[in-house]
């Protein structure tokens, strides 16, 4: 995959095009530059695109429904190539694609209250599920867990602990 950064989105390579997504949109390109098409427009309003793969014909994707800069509300969709549709697949705050199973932190919508004034997703631990986002097993518990990603033999990932500023990495 590529990396763009200029606007810090994960864009990917598949069948002579790279995709990309840029706030609420996902544009496709042939790698020589020319024959831009918009794939997807989603809702207006929300911090949009900012994690773009593509595998086995479909586009993956993580999508921050919020809208402001203080907040999120990640969820992981799958997008048809054509942009005809797609699947939410949950709340999800990274993701790797390796041999047919999607690797990533899923996690929880903790929205705002009276005592905390900004919503987020809380994760819930490192999970490894099927590319519909069926039969999510959970790998690794925890709450501070970073995933980094695959090599598609081993998974990289953190445990942070918030109070030293440290993060203990593993494979």
């Amino acid at each position: 995959s590529f990396v763009n950064q200029l606007l810090g989105s994960r864009s990917a390579e598949y069948h002579n095009r790279i995709y990309y997504g840029i706030s609420q949109r996902i544009y496709s390109i042939k790698k020589d530059g020319t024959g831009k098409k918009l794939v997807i427009d989603m809702k207006d309003g929300s911090n949009g695109f900012y994690s773009v793969t593509v595998y086995d014909g479909y586009i993956y994707a993580l999508y921050d429904y919020y809208g402001g800069s203080d907040s999120s509300d990640c969820q992981l969709l799958q997008i048809k190539l054509n942009g005809t549709g797609y699947k939410n697949l949950g709340r999800v705050n990274n993701f790797a694609i390796a041999d047919g199973k999607i690797y990533c932190t899923k996690t929880k919508h903790i929205p705002a209250d009276s005592s905390y004034d900004t919503t987020y997703n809380e994760v819930r631990g490192l999970y490894s599920m099927n590319l519909n986002g069926a039969s999510a097993k959970k790998l690794v518990s925890g709450k501070n867990i970073v995933f980094y990603g695959t090599d598609g033999k081993l998974l990289y990932y953190g445990n942070r602990n918030w109070n030293t500023g440290n993060t203990a990495v593993y494979t």
